[in-house]
């Protein structure tokens, strides 16, 4: 029987991604990303935040750390990947990451359409050249969340893109 390990997380950055660089001389960063969902509490209903660790790699993280801010949102595509460590209490800890395969860099979700001055930068095109800055009311921003891969021209092109 084959396996699935997929994840798809809609949220915001609580931090800035900081670019890192092994020992060998690859790029990387971890940050973490915040998901809300509703949740009923006496009859209440509350939204509670649920964090992820988010892991880059190369010039996916490179391309992330550039354009990306706390509180940024973005859609990302992975794979959980669970590991386990001693602390430095001898005390077993275990870490579950999110390897990220893509993102969507989202807008800000400002109504008026505007962007902050250090956002003027697009991200860079994917190699078939269909990279494009997503307005916060575009069907196209909408649509990648919904359908990822397949649009209304049928070219299966994610408009806002970039594959990590």
């Amino acid at each position: 029987m084959r396996s699935v390990n997929k994840v798809i997380l809609l949220g915001r950055l609580g931090a800035k991604p900081e670019l890192r660089t092994t020992s060998g001389g690859k790029s990387w960063c971890k940050v973490s990303l915040a998901t809300s969902r509703p949740h009923k509490k006496n009859d209440v209903w509350i939204e509670e935040t649920d964090w992820h660790n988010l892991v880059l790699w190369n010039k996916e993280a490179e391309n992330f750390c550039h354009y990306m801010e706390k509180g940024s949102p973005c859609c990302v595509e992975g794979r959980l990947s669970c590991s386990s460590y001693d602390d430095s209490n001898g005390i077993r800890r275990r870490s579950v990451d999110v390897i990220v395969e893509r993102a969507i860099f989202l807008p800000n979700g400002d109504r008026t359409g505007a962007r902050p001055a250090h956002r003027e930068q697009r991200p860079p095109s994917s190699a078939n050249g269909e990279q494009r800055y997503l307005g916060p009311d575009s069907q196209e921003a909408r649509a990648a969340l919904i359908n990822p891969g397949q649009y209304e021209d049928g070219s299966g092109t994610v408009p806002g893109h970039v594959d990590l």
